[in-house]
């Protein structure tokens, strides 16, 4: 239940318990209306005149490099950390 094995469901605390819960019902409505936007735009595409371009229809691009290590910086700095680390170059 809820990723836990049965001996260690019984191991958890009332708030340990709130907690499982309500990721596990986040996760299902997550899931829930992702499967509602996928069938919406399906039955939307299959009357479409002419199929959009991928691009159009595509809301995030992955993240360049450089978004990423900012991302991540930013992460350590938050949990108050240091960030320390030697650039990357093109040789």
């Amino acid at each position: 239940m809820l990723g836990y094995d049965p001996e260690s469901f019984w191991d958890q605390t009332p708030r340990t318990l709130s907690l499982a819960f309500e990721a596990d019902n986040e996760n299902r409505r997550l899931a829930h209306n992702e499967a509602a936007w996928t069938a919406w735009h399906t039955a939307g595409l299959q009357r479409a005149q002419r199929m959009p371009k991928l691009d159009k229809l595509l809301v995030l691009k992955p993240p360049t490099l450089e978004q990423q290590l900012e991302g991540l910086k930013n992460w350590v700095v938050a949990a108050g950390g240091k960030v320390v680390y030697k650039a990357m170059t093109d040789g």
